[in-house]
């Protein structure tokens, strides 16, 4: 595994400028697309409201790749960011069946090899930011989808029977599509549970599976 990633480090483990145009094209869309469909909260900030809350997630992950689940075991993960909502005044996130939002989030994921491997730790640091579409189906229940662009950064320790401990990074971009269910506690105060898939453009990192309980809070 480590003669594997040590190849693949070589060759595509630099984000090239393929990926870079990627993301900033990408991230283009998702501002443009966020402020066409929601002209208000750039032309009448008076009129509306651009409510902010805070999503604190804890994961548990998996690779997706039958090659990887084999060798790596996902232990925990982290998340924290924010989302921000545009509504009219006097009106909340839960008011109406339909809501869009967007969202940026900061991971963290620990891993370690598996026992049929030599010692061996995992760790992944990424940011995410993306479009996303809740339904209300009352004001206390809601469901939520989203998709958008990743750039993570994957730290791999080894330590090969024969040799001392070796470090390889790889860094690289990827797609995620998110599905989730919000229950609302209180008017700032909600619990969430949700699943994400990230698929990986950059050829070697590693895609996952990442299902996320939480909390959110109202600013």
């Amino acid at each position: 595994l480590y003669y594997e990633l040590q190849t693949l480090n070589s060759t595509y483990f630099i984000l090239d400028r393929c990926d870079k145009m990627f993301l900033l094209q990408l991230g283009v869309l998702l501002l443009s697309s966020f402020s066409s469909l929601y002209p208000q909260v750039f032309k009448n900030a008076e009129e509306t409201n651009l409510v902010k809350r805070i999503p604190i997630g804890f994961s548990w992950w998996a690779p997706a790749d039958d090659d990887w689940r084999s060798s790596l075991t996902g232990i925990a993960g982290a998340r924290a960011g924010i989302e921000l909502f545009p509504v009219k005044e006097g009106l909340t996130p839960e008011d109406g069946m339909l809501r869009l939002y967007f969202r940026s989030l900061i991971n963290w994921r620990l891993g370690m090899g598996s026992r049929t491997t030599y010692s061996a730790m995992f760790n992944e640091v990424g940011i995410q930011a993306g479009l996303f579409t809740r339904l209300n189906i009352t004001r206390q229940h809601s469901i939520f989808a989203g998709a958008g662009p990743l750039y993570a950064v994957e730290f791999h320790s080894f330590e090969p029977k024969y040799g001392g401990k070796k470090t390889v990074t790889q860094r690289g971009a990827a797609l995620f599509c998110t599905l989730g269910y919000n229950f609302q506690m209180r008017d700032k105060l909600s619990l969430f549970i949700e699943f994400e898939y990230e698929h990986f453009i950059t050829e070697g990192l590693i895609n996952v599976i990442v299902p996320t309980a939480g909390i959110t809070f109202g600013l």
